[in-house]
């Protein structure tokens, strides 16, 4: 015999339903958090506010706070001058970071070095005299690659020359182009050679103006917000090219469709000027 059939009340019917999609990491959530307790060297950790301790983050919190993975997390603090001191993740200020760096190099030229030999553990024991030594070995780290074929490491140019110029631009408004360019080589060791295009993400040259000039512009100072970036890009500089734009803008392309340029199609109009593709605002800009 067919088996006695059970009624069944139907409680809920679903029209709709939620779906999880990859997002842009926000990582300007984990600057905002980091800088409100910057490490400015030893002498000064006293001298802060009282409340400080209650504004270190561990990795736990960060990933409790920050919407992103922490393989996104981690690569950002990679970027950034970060160092992990008494299990808490801490931004280095820069002119900090910028100092524990000249001990470095200063001690490298001091024991004339070769850029391409030079032993970690000698030049991170000798430095550690004057500052912690786990910053200095990460800043050490930082600024130098270790070699395939030997145990030495090699002076990273381009690390060097974008922490010096970090701290040269943060000193003014805009600086004379011509004269940030002589500056800048004669602060960075001999043999070490800047160019302009260490500074991408960094900073911007107005080639406008008489005399040109360059000012600071950090790709992580832009709002995580794609609609809102661009604005501030283009409130800052009414006509791009793509060289310049793309530093600024890469990070938005993460967990989006397309690329750089699908994202210059839907914000921004193309047009040739002097032979040169740019990029100018879709949106009135206020």
């Amino acid at each position: 015999s067919a088996p006695e059939a059970c009624p069944s009340q139907v409680l809920h019917t679903f029209h709709s339903y939620l779906e999880l999609r990859q997002c842009f990491p926000r990582l300007k959530k984990l600057l905002q958090l980091l800088r409100e307790s910057p490490y400015r060297g030893a002498e000064l950790e006293n001298l802060d506010d009282d409340d400080k301790a209650t504004r270190k983050y561990t990795l736990g919190n960060i990933l409790e706070i920050v919407q992103a993975s922490e393989a996104e997390i981690r690569q950002a603090i990679e970027e950034l001058p970060v160092v992990e001191i008494d299990g808490f993740y801490r931004l280095l200020d820069g002119e900090y970071y910028y100092r524990v760096q000249n001990f470095i190099v200063n001690y490298i030229e001091s024991e004339s070095m070769r850029l391409d030999k030079i032993p970690a553990g000698d030049v991170v024991d000798k430095v550690s005299e004057l500052e912690p030594r786990e910053i200095v070995a990460e800043v050490f780290r930082r600024c130098t690659t270790p070699n395939i074929d030997d145990e030495f490491y090699t002076l990273n140019g381009d690390i060097i020359c974008k922490a010096t110029a970090d701290v040269l631009l943060r000193s003014v408004e805009k600086f004379n182009l011509s004269e940030f360019l002589e500056v800048w080589q004669n602060s960075v060791p001999e043999g070490v050679q800047t160019n302009i295009k260490q500074l991408e993400g960094l900073a911007l040259t107005d080639r406008t103006s008489t005399p040109h000039c360059i000012y600071l512009f950090d790709k992580w100072d832009l709002p995580d917000d794609a609609n809102e970036s661009f604005d501030t890009l283009f409130r800052t500089k009414e006509r791009w090219t793509l060289d310049e734009i793309k530093p600024y803008i890469e990070d938005l392309c993460v967990g989006q469709k397309g690329d750089a340029n699908s994202l210059l199609m839907k914000h921004a109009r193309a047009a040739m000027k002097d032979g040169l593709r740019t990029y100018t605002s879709k949106r009135l800009i206020r």
